[in-house]
């Protein structure tokens, strides 16, 4: 009879302790918030001339021209003069948008963001800075073409046939493309002429390739 006994002094013994407070859930430690990137303004164009720390010393230009559109398309290579490190480099235009725009110095090509923060203005950021010394920049841009107006490339229509025409004077070169539009910056100019099948590119002056001219010469 003593072993119901000592069983049962065994469960009293086992069921009578304190029970153990509830454990709180913990909770999660909500991930780190980067702080928002701030992208710092746009910097200011000109406020006339354009900077000489740039220079350009030949140009190649390729356009396309149909008279019986309203768009121009085209390509513009500078042969540059870098004179001090930079990662902005500024140039004149005119109704004209940037589809690429590229660098390329010491062997390396850096593409450059576009912006037009003004009329007349178009300026090409770097994400770093150029060396000084020699560099190459490449453009393909599309352009406007206005009926009747009588600057840069216009259309008109004689007979019921399309013509185009150009008219540089005095800044009016700007709306064909991109340029360094200051007396200063005098430099042999390459133009290619691309024209749909049955028309042709006439020129009312031939020039030396070596001969030096500005933007509004060019389109005389």
């Amino acid at each position: 009879m003593r072993h119901p006994v000592l069983a049962l002094g065994v469960l009293v013994a086992c069921g009578g302790g304190t029970p153990s407070p509830p454990v709180a859930p913990v909770k999660p430690t909500p991930p780190a918030t980067a702080p928002p990137v701030v992208q710092a303004p746009d910097p200011a164009p000109p406020k006339l001339r354009l900077p000489d720390t740039v220079r350009p010393t030949r140009a190649r230009a390729e356009l396309a021209i149909d008279p019986t559109t309203e768009e121009v398309t085209g390509t513009i290579e500078f042969d540059l003069d870098v004179r001090a490190a930079t990662s902005l480099v500024w140039m004149n235009q005119k109704e004209i948008k940037v589809s690429s725009a590229t660098f390329e110095a010491g062997g390396e090509k850096i593409a450059a963001r576009a912006i037009t923060p003004s009329a007349g203005y178009l300026g090409l950021v770097l994400p770093k800075a150029l060396p000084v010394g020699p560099t190459k920049l490449s453009i393909a841009y599309r352009g406007a073409m206005h009926k009747n107006d009588g600057t840069g490339i216009y259309t008109a229509q004689e007979a019921g046939d399309w013509y185009a025409f150009t008219q540089f004077e005095v800044v009016s070169a700007r709306r064909a493309f991109f340029c360094f539009d200051e007396s200063a910056f005098k430099i042999p100019f390459d133009v290619m002429l691309f024209a749909p099948k049955g028309m042709e590119p006439i020129e009312t002056i031939t020039f030396n390739r070596s001969m030096e001219m500005t933007s509004c010469v060019l389109g005389t």
